[in-house]
């Protein structure tokens, strides 16, 4: 690490050099971008973030919506139609909890396509 982003771990909290590292290997592992851009693209996401909140008290939610919803997706796309069992056995869920999620899961898939069949029915 270059001197300089050196002096900016040592200054920030905790928090942000955390913001700072996560961003930098989000950047460059998943858009490709070079160690150093990524990082500096990282250090000014930071940056606005402690702007923009800095010195408020406020709750970070752990996105338990989302990784639920990324769960019950691999869950559908892994059902084969026959392997109720093996999918409560991995997630480790009931095999009744299985059937309420395929269920779901199938009626929003069926209604994200339809609206799609019927552009002016959209509200």
């Amino acid at each position: 690490m270059s001197e300089r982003g050196q002096k900016f771990r040592l200054k920030g909290s905790e928090m942000l050099n955390h913001m700072v590292a996560l961003g930098r290997a989000m950047f460059s592992e998943r858009l490709g971008i070079d160690e150093e851009t990524a990082t500096e693209v990282a250090r000014e996401y930071a940056h606005q973030l402690a702007t923009h909140f800095g010195g408020q008290l406020f709750y970070f939610p752990k996105d338990l919506a989302l990784t639920l919803m990324r769960r019950d997706m691999r869950i559908f796309e892994e059902f084969t139609g026959t392997n109720h069992e093996e999918l409560a056995r991995r997630y480790n869920l009931t095999v009744a909890r299985i059937y309420f999620i395929l269920d779901r899961v199938r009626r929003e898939d069926l209604a994200r396509r339809q609206r799609k069949l019927f552009p002016s029915e959209q509200a």
